[in-house]
């Protein structure tokens, strides 16, 4: 009887904390579609150029990488070691390219490295101990000083629904946009969410052939001191590390922006949005 009772107690705190949840995501929600797409272009563009400027000023960019954690572990718990023994093997090899990528060619910021796993600590302690050394294991040496931070991931590119949401309300955003195609890279601010243009906030998976794009990386070597210092890769070499092409163009598409540009004002229509 004693047992009884307290499982009907749970369950009856269960549901009450269930209509708590559901209320206050829907009181969030109502505020979001209120204010989210208020001059939508204006906000988009100027938090756009803050944005970039923030970025190569005292910013840092956070790649996050996959770890493929759940389904190795659903794996291992299934006794198909031998599988969940080749994509962890796979996974480690992706992610050790992705890394050595951005560690050779990427100039515009500061570069951190994390696995999917680590993104709400990231997001509850940005300097945190759970940042990834050069042989992708954690290093608590490593910390982000940098007080803004955006991320960086192989993922689907989104078709947003999400408008221009300020920081008290960000956290509660949920994108239910529909995904489009692979991207190399994406770009997306602390809360996950994918920026705006004219921000260049994604990156094709190109095929080393395509000469117009081979063609553009000599041009922007001027604009960084640490390219100036490099042999930039041939098409041969690039066709060994493909992810090396696309982080090369990811740098392009941030100098050519930034200097397409100019450094905002901060007003007052913005500075709710600047995160």
């Amino acid at each position: 009887m004693m047992k009884n009772n307290i499982l009907i107690f749970s369950l009856i705190i269960y549901w009450l904390l269930n209509i708590v949840v559901a209320q206050t995501e829907s009181k969030y929600e109502k505020l979001i579609n209120d204010i989210q797409f208020e001059n939508f272009a204006k906000k988009r563009k100027l938090v756009s150029h803050w944005q970039i400027y923030q970025l190569r000023d005292s910013g840092a960019l956070v790649v996050r990488l996959k770890s493929n954690k759940k389904v190795i572990a659903l794996l291992q718990k299934n006794n198909n070691t031998v599988e969940a023994k080749k994509i962890e093997k796979e996974t480690l090899q992706k992610n050790k390219t992705i890394l050595d990528a951005f560690m050779q060619y990427y100039t515009f910021s500061k570069v951190y490295f994390i696995y999917d796993y680590s993104s709400d600590s990231l997001r509850k302690n940005s300097s945190g101990k759970f940042f990834l050394n050069k042989n992708l294991e954690r290093d608590t040496g490593i910390i982000l000083k940098e007080k803004f931070y955006l991320i960086a991931e192989n993922d689907n590119l989104v078709t947003s629904t999400i408008g221009m949401i300020p920081d008290s309300l960000a956290p509660y955003a949920v994108e239910k946009g529909s995904e489009s195609k692979n991207m190399a890279i994406v770009i997306k601010n602390k809360y996950g969410h994918q920026l705006k243009a004219p921000f260049p906030f994604f990156v094709r998976n190109f095929y080393v052939s395509k000469k117009d794009m081979f063609q553009k990386l000599p041009r922007y070597a001027s604009k960084s001191q640490y390219i100036q210092q490099l042999t930039l890769p041939t098409a041969e070499e690039l066709k060994s590390c493909k992810f090396c092409f696309s982080v090369l163009v990811l740098d392009m598409y941030l100098y050519e922006y930034k200097e397409a540009v100019s450094r905002p004002e901060i007003i007052e229509d913005i500075k709710h949005y600047l995160y």
